[in-house]
């Protein structure tokens, strides 16, 4: 992750899919950028979601909610992020509501996790890419052993 840091410089990332929160604790020890994870979850996923937060009070925020709801669209358009994360429900159905919400609010960097690991979400992301053309496949990453996506959008 690193180099797509690096690259970037993200000074605000939203992460769709928060589970333990894995990405979200590598994204803040590894950046000074804010991030919003997105998780409808619970259990574990509000015992990390605790744990970030006090550690990260001023940079990190949490919303109990599915990446599609009103009050998270409208917590983007105010929190333009230099960076997605889409590691939600993993559907095909879900990862591509999620990839027209991010083209939608005009993020131009984004990631999809588990990109080789799922049929749905493959498929998902050829679809967008071929529906979007300012948009395309700049490489692939590995993230904790799975296969990632990077899709940037063409300037």
């Amino acid at each position: 992750l690193e180099p797509i840091l690096q690259k970037i410089n993200p000074k605000i990332i939203w992460e769709f899919g928060f589970n333990v929160g894995h990405s979200a604790s590598i994204w803040l020890f590894l950046s000074q950028a804010k991030v919003f994870a997105v998780d409808p979850g619970s259990g574990n996923v509000l015992k990390a979601k605790d744990l970030l937060i006090e550690k990260f009070p001023n940079r990190f925020t949490f919303f109990h909610k599915s990446s599609q709801s009103s009050e998270v669209y409208e917590a983007i358009v105010q929190n333009q992020p230099n960076l997605l994360l889409i590691d939600g429900d993993h559907s095909y159905a879900g990862c591509s509501s999620d990839l027209k919400l991010a083209k939608t609010v005009g993020i131009s960097n984004i990631i999809v996790d588990n990109l080789e690991d799922s049929a749905n979400i493959l498929r998902a992301v050829n679809d967008f890419l071929e529906e979007n053309k300012e948009y395309k496949l700049e490489t692939t990453i590995t993230i904790l052993g799975i296969q990632t996506g990077y899709i940037i959008k063409n300037d």
